[in-house]
């Protein structure tokens, strides 16, 4: 298992700018 510590920093925050673009189109769906 990789830690998240253990990852590259610019890798996770393109994760976590993706986790958040992927909740707010399913919070908010095209129309």
């Amino acid at each position: 298992q990789v830690l998240p510590s253990r990852t590259h920093p610019h890798m996770q925050m393109n994760a976590f700018g993706g986790y958040i673009l992927s909740g707010i189109r399913i919070h908010r769906p095209d129309p």
